[in-house]
């Protein structure tokens, strides 16, 4: 338990480093036009809600334009979904083969 404890802490730390670096990307980008990225709350919000599923595209795309509400979309829902959460998968993985083992 305490090697995967220390694992998913490093986890944590690059997952919240990288779920806060892109909700201050969507304050730069979109922040006078959409209101959902108006503040940092409101920012963060709206990146747990992509995270969760809920895709706000079309707000985004409405103010702040298709190519760059797209690209701050996919890259935000590629790093979160496939690289930092197949992260904890292999975490979580690993543990268990400790644990069997």
């Amino acid at each position: 338990f305490t090697s995967a404890a220390t694992d998913v802490f490093h986890f944590m730390l690059i997952f919240f480093t990288l779920f806060m670096s892109w909700a201050v990307c969507g304050i730069v980008l979109f922040g006078n036009s959409v209101e959902q990225f108006a503040d940092f709350e409101r920012a963060m919000n709206t990146c747990l809600r992509v995270v969760l599923g809920e895709i706000v595209w079309h707000e985004v795309r409405e103010e702040a334009g298709p190519i760059v509400g797209a690209l701050w979309l996919w890259t935000f829902t590629f790093v979160n979904s496939l690289v930092v959460l197949n992260m904890l998968l292999a975490i979580i993985m690993d543990a268990y083969g400790d644990v069997k083992s």
